[in-house]
């Protein structure tokens, strides 16, 4: 029970976090501006799915394994954060590029003010798949204590830099979760850092090349684009 309870309220907390933006940008913003933030989500979720969530699955059990071997639970670590973001990073940051057409396309015209939030989410991609990873090693360690404190000052400060965003708008709330994302993570790390040899440092390099490559096609995607609308149209 004490095991289990840990475990449901960090991603609780988890999960907590990301839903909180939007009962908070409720209060200040229009129910629109909640629907437009909502579809954003939802097409974030779609490719964490696909390219995040079944690695993390298969992360722990392998973890859980290694967790008497910490060196090679830090390789494998690796491995997987490598493996998820070669598909979630190009996922992420492509559908950023075509935002404005993807968004119409699939839900309708009514829903093209999703695009620019969608572009400023999609930069989570990086963190967003090492994060995944390592919340799973506190489990697979038996640390679930240190990640109900981390997932719990992660909810805290979410909450504060939704209330202080909000207000000026709904690209500023997304901009500030993915400030306050990448301003955390190290924190993540380091406390994973007591338990496995990883670091900010190492994490960082890892994930470089695929984000260089991802962001580079990305730029193309949007320099292209236009040229190519120009021609087709619609």
């Amino acid at each position: 029970i004490a095991f289990g309870s840990r475990v449901f309220l960090t991603y609780l907390l988890l999960v907590a976090s990301i839903r909180s933006q939007e009962v908070i940008a409720a209060y200040f913003l229009s129910a629109a501006d909640i629907g437009f933030l909502r579809l954003a989500w939802r097409c974030i979720d779609l490719v964490s799915q696909v390219a995040v969530i079944p690695l993390t699955t298969v992360g722990l059990t392998t973890y859980a394994r290694l967790q008497d071997r910490p060196a090679e639970l830090a390789g494998a670590f690796d491995d997987f954060t490598q493996a998820s973001a070669f598909v979630a990073v190009p996922a992420f940051f492509g559908m950023a590029a075509v935002a404005p057409t993807l968004i119409p396309f699939l839900f309708g015209d009514q829903w093209h003010e999703a695009a620019p939030v969608l572009r400023i989410l999609a930069l989570l991609a990086p963190e967003f798949v090492a994060t995944s990873m390592l919340w799973m090693i506190f489990t697979a360690v038996g640390r679930n204590g240190t990640a109900l404190k981390l997932a719990g000052a992660q909810f805290g400060l979410g909450a504060v830099a939704a209330v202080v965003t909000a207000p000026l708008g709904l690209v500023a709330l997304a901009a500030g979760h993915v400030a306050r994302a990448y301003l955390f993570t190290p924190a993540i790390v380091a406390a994973a850092g007591r338990f496995i040899p990883v670091g900010n440092r190492q994490l960082a390099r890892s994930l470089l090349p695929v984000t260089a490559c991802s962001a580079a096609m990305a730029g193309l995607v949007l320099l292209v684009q236009g040229p190519i609308h120009a021609v087709l149209g619609d």
